[in-house]
């Protein structure tokens, strides 16, 4: 609809500058009618040029005019090219946000449950959670990031994708007799808890309960110069001695919470299942959601998605973990004497989670895969958001198809889980079926096979 309007509008310019006033009236009329049909399907601030146009249609019309001399000069030749002119790029203009900022097509979850979610919150820190629901006849859909969490400058620029997803407001907990598996997600160090939404309803639908974490802080608030952020070894520093802390009490209050709802709560008394839970990380996320499992027997397995900058993860952990890495930034050939910062971060990188690699044990239960044409972004709701690829955003999101590195993402994250908290058997079956897109890595920066 959307294109069918500007392409009518385009027309509708082009035409107007030649025809009679009988026909301008008529289109004068047309247009009328596709600006209210357009307001009527939902108001967009992409449209804003388009909608100049529109305005300009009918206030400079020289049919509207009443000034014989005005109304004269719009008859003339030259004011008309102009206007056509002015028309075309405004329109055009509208054309580039639209594709910049697109409506997209929200995934379907492919798990057999309804997904409800809700809020809760403890002291400073409040959590979203996705869960197995009951459908209910009155239902209420869950709109893509209406949640406080994202940041104002978003809700703008994208307050078009505010439309329901695929999970309910407040539904009542799946009734069963067994207690539920839960995982913990933690979003990336200048993220917001909703940038994985797609995935968290996935898991949720196929039977886990997720809680998404809000921290107490942003990571603004640190004040961490721009200048730091350039040098890994002392960006690393930085966050571990100042953010590492506060994230990881943060989680230690959200854990807290979800006994508290096991406890009492009405909806999810007696359903989790605390006694093995696991993590899942985006960015940084990944690596804080490492070090908490050191300090807590519970955290039976976790997902890093392509997270780096460690802590004392580093030096290994003694569960199964998934790292799942980006290749925009991550070469598989090293670098000699490394010299952009990409370079420097990549190398970084590398040698990071080849000694997390190493030094888990049982070195079986650490898998490592690289994603073929992903950007860091790609592990996040982000790379749906545009289509973009140009200067940085192309090593931000990679160049990739989409859809196949989430499901592939989302495919692998699933299946891992189900094995270390199910005991079922599905994580290798699903690296065989991405394997197009995958590359399994050990610790020396060798392909496994």
């Amino acid at each position: 609809m959307d294109f069918i309007f500007i392409a009518l509008l385009l027309l509708l310019s082009i035409l107007k500058t030649k025809a009679t006033k009988r026909w301008k009236r008529k289109f004068l009329f047309l247009t009328v009618v596709l600006f209210i049909i357009r307001l009527s399907l939902g108001w967009r601030w992409q449209f804003i040029p388009a909608d100049i146009v529109v305005v300009s249609l009918l206030m400079l019309d020289p049919v509207m005019v009443r000034s014989p001399a005005i109304a004269k000069g719009l008859r003339l030749g030259w004011s008309k090219i102009v206007g056509l002119s002015i028309s075309t790029a405004l329109v055009s203009t509208t054309i580039f946000l639209l594709w910049l900022f697109p409506n997209i097509r929200f995934p379907v979850p492919t798990g057999l449950f309804v997904v409800g979610t809700t809020l809760e919150s403890i002291e400073d820190v409040s959590l979203r959670l996705w869960y197995p629901a009951a459908p209910e006849a009155d239902q209420k859909p869950y709109r893509y990031l209406s949640g406080e969490a994202v940041p104002e400058v978003l809700k703008f620029a994208y307050g078009h994708l505010q439309k329901p997803t695929a999970a309910f407001s407040d539904l009542p907990l799946f009734s069963s007799q067994a207690e539920m598996p839960v995982l913990l997600y933690d979003h990336g160090a200048g993220s917001f808890r909703e940038d994985n939404t797609f995935r968290l309803i996935e898991l949720a639908s196929h039977g886990f309960v997720v809680a998404a974490i809000a921290h107490s802080k942003n990571f603004s608030d640190y004040n961490i110069p721009s200048e730091v952020t350039k040098i890994p070894a002392q960006f690393r520093e930085r966050l571990n001695t100042l953010l590492f802390p506060d994230r990881l009490r943060d989680i230690r209050l959200a854990v807290q919470k979800l006994e508290q709802l096991n406890e009492k709560d009405s909806r999810f008394s007696d359903k989790l299942n605390l006694e093995r839970f696991g993590m899942v990380g985006f960015s940084l996320g990944g690596s804080v959601a490492l070090d908490y499992s050191l300090e807590e027997p519970r955290c039976q397995a976790v997902v890093n998605l392509d997270g780096g900058m460690l802590g004392k993860a580093r030096q290994g952990v003694e569960i199964p973990f998934l790292q799942i890495s980006q290749s925009a930034l991550f070469p598989l050939a090293p670098v000699n004497n490394p010299q952009k910062i990409a370079e420097k971060t990549g190398e970084y990188y590398r040698q990071e989670v080849s000694d997390l690699v190493q030094n888990t044990q049982p070195a079986r239960f650490a898998h490592w895969l690289r994603v073929t044409d992903s950007g860091h972004a790609a592990f996040s709701d982000i790379a749906r958001w545009t289509p973009a690829r140009f200067g940085p955003l192309r090593s931000m999101m990679g160049i990739g198809d989409v859809s196949a590195i989430a499901q592939a993402v989302d495919d692998l994250t699933l299946s891992f889980f189900e094995d270390y908290l199910m005991g079922k058997s599905a994580f290798e079956a699903a690296i065989q079926r991405h394997h197009d897109l995958l590359t399994v890595i050990d610790s020396s920066m060798k392909e496994s096979y």
